[in-house]
Formats: structure tokens, sequence, C-alpha cells
């Protein structure tokens, strides 16, 4: 049943021209949303910078006499915790902004093997990765050793299209509730 499923992986992985052109859609989706996210950042930047200028402001309000010290340290106490909410929101879009080529590159990497990433993985990734992979779960068919699913994740619903391949590339997902038992014990 391991290697039933291990050649389903197989099967379902795409094949190297839907890979390429993944990457491209999603190396020209990051492009645009790091324009909308350098935006982001720059408005965080700027929110920053009016914080510490009222800030200075209050200080040289209090030393003008124009502040009671009391009044001072409550804005600037203010202040600082904005400070912090932005600082903290800026680091959140910095670190979104740091996703490269390369983990483009090891995502589509993943793909490209995903039996053999699933032969390597821990029992916890396995069963996470199934889940992922099959979001309803997966149904064996005993008599003809072959496993079947109803639903599969949007990014391997593209099955190869292979001329002279020992399995039939008839699609493996079964007919929803109605037409098989239902797959509770999953």
């Amino acid at each position: 049943m391991h290697a039933e499923f291990e050649g389903m992986l197989e099967r379902t992985q795409p094949d190297e021209p839907i890979l390429k052109l993944y990457k491209e859609v999603v190396l020209s989706r990051a492009t645009n949303d790091l324009g909308t996210l350098n935006e982001k950042v720059a408005a965080r930047r700027s929110k920053l910078d009016t914080i510490a200028d009222n800030r200075l402001s209050a200080i040289k309000k209090f030393n003008s006499d124009q502040l009671t010290e009391n009044e001072k340290n409550e804005l600037v106490s203010a202040l600082d915790d904005d400070k912090d909410v932005e600082l903290d929101a800026l680091h959140i879009l910095e670190r979104q902004q740091a996703i490269r080529e390369v983990d483009i590159d090891l995502a589509v990497g993943l793909m490209r093997n995903t039996a053999a990433q699933w032969s390597i993985a821990s029992s916890n990734a396995k069963a996470r990765f199934q889940s992922a992979l099959f979001p309803d779960g997966l149904v064996y068919d005993y008599e003809n050793n072959r496993f079947g699913a109803s639903q599969i994740s949007p990014l391997y619903r593209l099955l190869p299209n292979k001329k002279d391949s020992k399995v039939p590339l008839k699609s493996f997902l079964v007919a929803g509730v109605g037409f098989e038992p239902t797959t509770l014990w999953l």
C-alpha cells in the first residue's frame, strides 16, 4: 500500500512545463505584491517619523514650561507604546519583503519531487502533507490496489499528461457521497 501511495504521488506531481509556469506566476505575483508591500513599509516608516517628531515636540514643550513633568511623561510613554506597535508591524512587513526567488525555487523543487520528499519525511510531516494534499482524506480500493480522493490541493490538480504510461491516467478522484461509501474512518 505504501508503494502504491508513492506511485500515486508520482502521478500527481505536475509536469515540468506546469512547474515552470507555476514559478513564473508566483514570481510575477510576488513582484506585484512587493510594490504594495513597499508602500506599506513606507507608510509605517512615515508613522514612526511622526511619532519621533511628536516625542521631540513633547520634550521641547516640557523644556519651555508648556507641559508639566507628568504630562510629558504620559505623552512620551504613549508615543513609545505607539512606536513599539509600529515597529512590530514594520518588522513583519520587512520579513515579507525578504521572500526571494530562492524560496520559490525551493517550493517548486518540493513539488517536483513529491514522492521523494514523502519517503524521507517524518511521520508528523507525512500526516500534515497528506492532509494538505488531500484535505478530505483518501480511500483505498483493495480490489484494484489504488487510492482515490474526493478533493486534491489546488497546487496538484493538474495531472501529468504522459503518453504510453503504464498507469492509466484517468482521474483517481472518487465520486462524491452517494456513489461511494463515506470515509469518516480516515
